[in-house]
């Protein structure tokens, strides 16, 4: 796989978008979670998320760096009386270190912009500062990228331009021999660890973690956690999306091995090529052999056999590891074609014709006999054979089911709702009601 670094932060990219809709054309899309998990003293510190930019006075060194900007602030990370603009690292050694940040704003909809800067703390020298134009780019996003030695350093979040106090987020791409993390742990206001985001978390993909080939007992210490958080509609053309009626998670979906022995790529020897990147086509591989055995089999039912087959990896969670360690066999055995439910809606019905059948009104897809039941036993009964049996006048509402068997998954039940009335003709009143409710009912629906 491949890696965006200015993907957005909060909503889903382009590349999201593009996937979705391979998805949606019935192609099983696999996406490697991420390579960017940290430890230090075994927490997760891989990223840092303000749920929302708490204003405080900057360094003065990053004043000076920022030219003493008009109104500009720093984010407060101390949950005390006491505010702290900088977050400290430590580094045991010289290595790469890569910051990439973004906020809750969507793709050509910025009003806010914000700023990274990397401080050396022996120095007092701003080493690094990402300072893009925003409001030009359109994007929420900057990046530090600096090769760092061994000592103290401060990362610092600045709030340049705008008044918006934004949910935030920055993740450590890269960042070779830190040792130490000042705030290392999720509170009340700010989350740390989770460091899966971009296409990695794409709603219509499943995202793979990464586990050695030679044990089943941990994931390797740099796959990326989840969940990511969106918060605003996709990106579609050049009209800022609308913010989602709440922010939803995605979680990693799956774990799979690399280490792969191969001809050229990777280290060691023999080579062996490591990362969610070789994990991801292996869960893909597995979906190959899966629709081999069921070429009828959908993504969903792909994707629900090789969860229902994923086996436990020592106490992870599914942040970390998804459903479990992928099991290549069982994921092919369980296997079943998708197939769903066609009902039409029975019309409203007198209470004196007392007894009707539902034959032909429902079928499955894979021509499988439907079974009914009644949600509204009170108003109504069904029958084995599936005859409708009025009781009294009231909303009847009919559910429609198909269990599967050996090459068919279950389909998921549909219900229809219809009217039960004692008057040949109901009142204006109730038929105003009863319009009104059928109505609700279908949006809901």
């Amino acid at each position: 796989d491949v890696a965006y670094y200015d993907e957005p932060m909060y909503q889903q990219s382009v590349v999201s978008v593009a996937i979705d809709q391979v998805e949606a054309e019935g192609v099983s899309y696999f996406v490697a979670a991420g390579d960017s998990n940290k430890v230090v003293a075994g927490r997760n510190v891989g990223s840092y998320e303000g749920l929302h930019f708490r204003p405080a006075p900057c360094p003065s060194e990053v004043v000076a760096a920022e030219r003493g900007a008009r109104g500009m602030a720093c984010n407060n990370f101390s949950t005390t009386s006491r505010a702290d603009a900088t977050d400290r690292l430590t580094f045991g050694g010289s290595g790469d270190l890569q910051v990439i940040l973004g906020w809750n704003e969507p793709v050509d909809g910025i009003t806010t912009e914000l700023h990274l800067a990397l401080v050396n703390n022996v120095t007092g020298q701003v080493v690094a500062l990402a300072r893009a134009n925003n409001f030009a780019s359109e994007e929420a996003y900057q990046s530090v990228s600096i090769r760092v030695s061994s000592g103290s350093y401060s990362l610092v979040v600045i709030r340049f331009r705008g008044a918006g106090t934004p949910r935030f987020k920055f993740i450590m791409i890269h960042a070779d021999k830190l040792t130490s993390v000042q705030f290392d742990r999720t509170r009340s206001i700010d989350v740390v660890g989770p460091t899966i985001f971009g296409h990695s978390a794409a709603l219509g993909a499943e995202s793979v973690a990464s586990i050695p080939y030679y044990t089943d007992a941990a994931p390797d210490s740099f796959s990326s956690y989840g969940p990511v958080t969106y918060c605003f509609g996709p990106v579609r053309g050049v009209v800022p999306a609308r913010p989602l009626p709440r922010c939803i998670t995605k979680q990693v979906g799956i774990t799979a091995t690399d280490g792969g022995q191969n001809s050229f790529f990777g280290t060691g020897s023999p080579h062996r090529f490591w990362g969610t990147s070789a994990a991801a086509p292996h869960a893909a591989a597995v979906a190959v052999l899966q629709l081999q055995h069921r070429p009828c089999a959908s993504p969903s039912t792909i994707m629900s056999a090789q969860a229902a087959s994923a086996r436990r990896i020592g106490r992870f969670g599914q942040a970390a590891v998804g459903h479990g360690l992928l099991d290549a066999l069982t994921a092919v055995a369980d296997t079943k074609c998708g197939q769903h439910i066609a009902f039409a809606r029975p019309s409203s019905r007198r209470l004196r014709a007392g007894t009707f059948s539902l034959k032909g009104l429902a079928t499955a897809s894979s021509r499988l006999e439907v079974d009914f039941r009644s949600a509204r036993p009170a108003v109504c009964m069904v029958t084995r054979d599936g005859w409708v049996m009025l009781g009294t006048a009231g909303w009847c509402s009919i559910v429609a089911s198909q269990r599967g068997n050996s090459t068919f998954g279950a389909a998921a039940s549909v219900e229809r709702t219809f009217l039960v009335t004692v008057a040949t003709r109901p009142p204006r009143s109730l038929l105003m009601g009863v319009l009104q409710v059928s109505a609700r009912a279908e949006v809901a629906r």
